[in-house]
């Protein structure tokens, strides 16, 4: 009896573990190999940036439309200066209507000044 609720319990535990690793959602990024030219670029010069201004600025990437876009926040600026990009590098002027629809968020860069 004991050995059989040892049993039960076990295959319970494994369905749970396994579906848990299954729907996680999480998406291996690689940000060598993940992240376009120009966002590097972008965010060497925000890295070297001596101002206090971009400090703790995050860089997220999300998918819209099918299609990835790249959010800039900037919390000192109460994201007044936040700046959403599409994969090619345009600035993309309908901010809040796209952060609406985007789904897969992926933290790409935050600078931890």
């Amino acid at each position: 009896m004991y050995t059989r609720i040892v049993i039960i319990n076990f295959v319970f535990l494994t369905i749970i573990l396994i579906s848990c690793n299954i729907e996680s959602g999480s998406e291996v990024f690689n940000y060598e190999s993940d992240t376009p030219a120009w966002l590097k670029q972008k965010i060497d010069s925000i890295s070297n940036f001596t101002g206090h201004y971009y400090d703790w600025t995050r860089v997220y990437r999300y998918n819209w439309n099918e299609s990835f876009v790249y959010h800039f926040s900037v919390p000192l600026s109460s994201c007044k200066h936040c700046e959403l990009y599409d994969h090619d590098g345009n600035k993309i002027t309908a901010f809040n209507d796209s952060l609406k629809a985007r789904k897969g968020e992926v933290l790409i860069w935050e600078n931890k000044k």
